[in-house]
Parts: C-alpha cells; structure tokens; sequence
C-alpha cells in the first residue's frame, strides 16, 4: 500500500504543489456557495 517512490509531497516530479490550490478551491467550492447564499438572505 505504501511506495515511497509515489507517496512524497517533496518537490519532485510526482506531485504537482500547484494542484494544492485547485483542490482546496474545489472541495472548498459547497462551503464558499453556502455562504454567499447565507449572507444574501
């Protein structure tokens, strides 16, 4: 289950850092909606 040869979050060519950003914003996205619902209310 565990390859240290896949599983680094060094920088290397196994894991884009940049990716961090997108997925922060798309699993952040419901919270983010939910929000801008609330504060039109």
């Amino acid at each position: 289950l565990y390859d240290q040869e896949i599983a680094t979050f060094s920088a290397d060519h196994v894991y884009n850092q940049a990716d961090a950003d997108g997925f922060i914003k798309l699993f952040g996205l419901p919270i983010t909606v939910q929000a801008l619902k609330k504060k039109k209310k």
